[in-house]
């Protein structure tokens, strides 16, 4: 179960960390997730590359989606918009025209989706001061996993 993420106990749910050494990024939530759904995003960091991040994934949760688990180059902005509360403009010039590399899934119980994946790689420290060469990743919880 996800915790919110603003929460500073917040973690990913363990489920989709099993194979990383992981960090828990309450300031990544704290800058990117919307805050009037703030509850249901994640965010943790791993040194390993978005390749082998999506190897996992995609070997865990086969895509029915040919999208799904496809690692495509995606401008920051459009990564990172929506209701978020963070210097555009400052994001923009940290990738400074070259785009991160992206992808997105979805993590299925049961049939049903109980969380959407977003990796991200490189991903900008918390105060966008610098890049680093892990991955990012943001799970948002859709529904709540049965027990």
């Amino acid at each position: 179960m996800c915790r919110p993420a603003r929460d500073y106990n917040a973690r990913i749910p363990a489920v989709l960390l099993v194979a990383f050494v992981t960090t828990v990024s309450p300031a990544h939530a704290a800058l990117f997730a919307p805050p009037a759904r703030a509850s249901r995003f994640a965010f943790a960091t791993t040194r390993e590359t978005v390749d082998r991040v999506v190897a996992y994934y995609r070997g865990r949760w086969p895509p029915e989606d040919p999208r799904s688990w496809k690692i495509v180059t995606s401008g920051p902005l459009d990564v990172f918009d929506g209701a978020a509360l963070f210097d555009r403009a400052r994001l923009a010039r940290l990738y400074a025209g070259k785009p991160p590399r992206i992808a997105r899934g979805p993590i299925t119980e049961k049939g049903r989706v109980t969380h959407t994946v977003l990796l991200v790689s490189p991903y900008p420290e918390p105060d966008l001061e610098r890049l680093n060469p892990g991955t990012l990743i943001m799970t948002v919880t859709v529904v709540e996993p049965s027990p």
